[in-house]
């Protein structure tokens, strides 16, 4: 059944017909007018019908391009008594008459980008890979495959389900209240990031537009939290906090990437089908009902699966960006040195500047990344506690040598935590002892999710996808560097900073400080100072943003942006001390005037003076 389904599948688009789109302009059509139409009279009748005169064919027969082309339109014109006749219309059923298409033949026009790429061995990969998502839905929906898959899905009591829900409610209460952390002045819609489909909504917009929304949202966060982790009206408040938090989310991509939100918003989308109202609390205590004796072990395992998939993700981007260089060349150097300035210590840098140190982490980071997922194979509440410490030090070694601390993902990790055993000593052996084990743990529904998160994974990996806040290949730090220069050349660019002056009769007055409590508006001066300095011309979407940049500091500092002398401080990394090292600090280097979108270089760099900042 699955191989016909994918064979059709396959098929279809060189069979199926479809009509194809018009051109620009209209299609080419004759009409031939009755005896009695004047020239005033054709003119109007031409506007009536949107035909756009081309050139005059034979007696009292004009050749047209039908601009409106819909069967309406079309039955309209050949049923009007003053058209005598027309070429390139079917009269009966009321269509141009061109050459239907296939479908394959239609997309190969539209995309022909697309076509290209097409060739015998993508063609080969996009079929295996249909035939895998195909098959694991199909395996998804039959009892037998979900009883053997439930074999890694640990016990969960209703006890335990209690507890972990709690759990989980605290922590992303606090996670709710960290992250309150958008911009509180006005963000114009100029200056929003171009985003795909899935953040670009008119209403999110808007939203991003005005600083209110986490005025209500955090709060309805925090409110719905505590109504779910106590157990009062626990799945409609967990399906409102989800709610909220997307689009809380969505808001946030206006603004910057959310990477560290992507995960943890599905994985908690795909918990929305665990019954978390029959977990110890509230509900379950004014019920009076004895504890159910079903499985809730998915609450626990589908989380780990999620980070699982993604660890698995994280490291074939590597290999497949990088290749084996990314061990062998000690990949994790570079990005220690590239997070530098946001780590807590130096440890990274000291780690860059030995070689074998770099490479040894390179290493492990790929192996725990790909092997992580195994343990979704094991229900074994310890075994599961030990994998869950091995992703914990992935996440402690990115927070403690990079000082990247995405305490989302942390709070995914609550589903490690032995919460089966601790439920016995909470509530008794006896009671938390008595769950059905020979009911799957993976229903239907369940199943259908975990096979459509791993199809999609499949995909945006196979393909490298990027969507956020709901897909993605995983592909941060999957890069890699030729040399030491390469990146010496990089690490200069980024480690760049611009500073903004505005000269004064015989000073200058710093209005960096104030650039920067302004949304994006370092990001956007930063990037333009650097487009400019390197000749490339402005796009309209830049000039847009800079003058809705401009309008707000007017608008917030009541006066207008003046032009403004870039300084710029620039830092080095010394390879064989481990350190950084200054190459420039406040360097004047140009003036940059916003309102006009234009910069003019320092024309003697050398005999330039800096401005005292």
């Amino acid at each position: 059944m699955a191989s016909a389904l994918v064979l059709a599948a396959c098929v279809a688009p060189f069979v199926i017909r479809v009509e194809p789109p018009a051109p620009p302009g209209g299609w080419h059509v004759n009409v031939r007018w009755a005896p009695s139409v004047g020239d005033a009279e054709r003119a109007d009748l031409e506007a009536k019908y949107g035909l756009l005169l081309l050139q005059p064919h034979a007696e009292r027969t004009w050749v047209y391009r039908l601009r409106d082309s819909s069967r309406p339109a079309v039955q309209a014109l050949v049923s009007d008594p003053r058209v005598e006749d027309t070429y390139g219309i079917d009269r009966n059923d009321f269509r141009v008459s061109a050459p239907r298409l296939t479908l394959a033949r239609q997309l190969a026009d539209r995309y022909p980008g697309v076509a290209e790429r097409l060739t015998p061995r993508a063609i080969l990969r996009v079929l295996l890979l249909a035939s895998l998502v195909l098959l694991l839905f199909v395996l998804s929906q039959r009892a037998d495959v979900r009883a053997m898959a439930s074999t890694g899905v640990p016990q969960l009591s209703s006890g335990a389900l209690g507890l972990y829900r709690a759990a989980l409610a605290l922590a992303l209460v606090t996670v709710v209240l960290k992250y309150a952390d958008l911009p509180d002045a006005p963000f114009p819609r100029e200056l929003h990031r171009a985003y795909d489909w899935f953040a670009d909504w008119p209403w999110v917009h808007v939203l991003a537009s005005t600083p209110t929304l986490e005025q209500w949202s955090t709060p309805a966060c925090v409110a719905l939290l505590v109504f779910f982790g106590t157990g009062l009206l626990s799945r409609p408040a967990y399906l409102a906090f989800l709610a909220v938090l997307t689009v809380h989310v969505l808001v946030v991509l206006q603004h910057k990437s959310a990477h560290d939100w992507g995960l943890p918003l599905v994985t908690l989308w795909g918990l929305a089908l665990v019954p978390w109202s029959e977990g110890a609390g509230i509900d379950t205590w004014r019920r009076g009902a004895a504890a159910p004796r079903r499985n809730y072990g998915f609450a626990v395992w589908f989380p780990g699966l999620m980070v699982g998939l993604a660890f698995a993700a994280a490291a074939w981007a590597k290999l497949d960006s990088s290749g084996i260089e990314w061990v062998t060349g000690g990949a994790v150097k570079y990005h220690f040195i590239e997070d530098a300035r946001q780590a807590p210590n130096d440890w990274g840098l000291r780690i860059a500047s030995r070689e074998g140190f770099a490479v040894a982490l390179s290493a492990g980071a790929i192996l725990v990344e790909a092997l992580f997922i195994v343990h979704v194979f094991f229900r074994n509440a310890w075994a599961r506690a030990a994998a869950g410490v091995a992703g914990l030090t992935l996440l402690a070694g990115f927070r403690v040598l990079q000082g990247v601390m995405w305490m989302q993902w942390w709070v995914l990790f609550l589903c490690f935590v032995p919460w089966q055993p601790i439920a016995r000593v909470v509530f008794g052996d006896r009671r938390e002892s008595q769950i059905d084990g020979a009911a799957p743990a993976l229903r239907r529904g369940a199943a259908a999710v975990v096979a459509v998160v791993v199809s999609v994974q499949l995909v945006a990996s196979a393909y490298r996808i990027e969507m956020e806040p709901f897909v993605s290949d995983y592909g941060m730090y999957s890069w890699t560097w030729p040399s030491r220069a390469a990146f010496d050349r990089y690490i200069a660019g980024k480690y760049r900073r611009y500073g903004y002056q505005v000269v004064e009769g015989n000073g200058a007055r710093d209005v960096t400080p104030r650039l920067a409590r302004l949304p994006k508006a370092a990001d956007l001066l930063g990037q333009t100072v650097t487009e400019l300095q390197a000749g490339q011309a402005l796009g309209e979407d830049r000039r847009k943003a800079l003058a809705a940049l401009a309008r707000e500091y007017r608008e917030t500092y009541h006066e207008r942006l003046s032009p403004m002398v870039v300084v710029v401080d620039e830092l080095g990394f010394d390879w064989s001390r481990g350190r950084f090292y200054v190459i420039s600090d406040d360097r004047p280097i140009g003036t940059l005037d916003v309102e006009r979108a234009t910069f003019a270089e320092v024309p003697d760099r050398a005999a330039a003076q800096s401005p005292s900042r």
